[in-house]
């Protein structure tokens, strides 16, 4: 957040942009690449149903919350996804990968000051 000036200079723009879609998705990606395919049919195809069925109930919630409180479904993809998933590299990563809009970028920080607070508390 300090160095947020960089991004409106237009020597850092391009570099910034890359970085910010182009490498944080290929890491988010490479993060993936840990888990090993054995290691999935070790723990059995009933426990994988269910973690994918509690990773979409999770973001089905997140969407429902948002549109209850008006902020939109993108912020209920993000924020749900997010959580989720592994916390600020999903969100970041969501981010990345949702419509651009008016307040796309403040959401997105948004989301990752909250994940952090939250795992401060803990």
């Amino acid at each position: 957040m300090a160095l947020n000036f960089l991004a409106e200079e237009g020597r850092c723009l391009p570099g910034i942009q890359i970085a910010s879609t182009t490498v944080l998705r290929a890491g988010v990606a490479l993060l993936g690449l840990r888990i090993t395919i054995a290691q999935v049919e070790a723990l059995g195809w009933g426990i994988v149903a269910l973690v994918v069925a509690s990773v979409a109930l999770t973001i089905v919630v997140g969407l429902a919350l948002s549109r209850a409180l008006k902020l939109g479904n993108a912020f209920g993809i993000l924020t749900g996804g997010a959580v989720a998933i592994c916390g600020a590299s999903a969100a970041l990563a969501i981010a990345s990968i949702l419509p651009k809009h008016k307040n796309a970028e403040r959401d997105a920080s948004f989301t990752v000051i909250g994940l952090r607070r939250s795992r401060r508390s803990r």
